[in-house]
């Protein structure tokens, strides 16, 4: 949106299961004005139930990565490559 002005939060979270971290993150995405910010949420291992906790989720961008057991390399470069985008 070439047009937006709003200011464009990234949130980086492991998951989005259902957990404290979480619940603040719906919170903090539901109470922020929607005039003034945009969100997206980077999910390192997977989307969850959290999700359906957001009242504005159709308007926040979310992309899980699918994390892999022990050091998977490639997620740095493609959390990287997403915020460049």
């Amino acid at each position: 949106m070439s047009g937006d002005n709003r200011l464009h939060i990234v949130h980086v979270v492991y998951d989005l299961e259902r957990g404290g971290l979480q619940n603040g993150l719906a919170n903090l995405i539901d109470r922020l004005d929607p005039d003034r910010f945009r969100h997206s949420v980077f999910a390192l291992a997977t989307a969850g139930p959290a999700l359906d906790r957001m009242a504005r989720r159709d308007e926040v961008a979310v992309r899980a990565f699918g994390r892999r057991d022990g050091f998977d390399w490639r997620l740095p470069l493609r959390l990287a490559r997403a915020m460049r985008e």
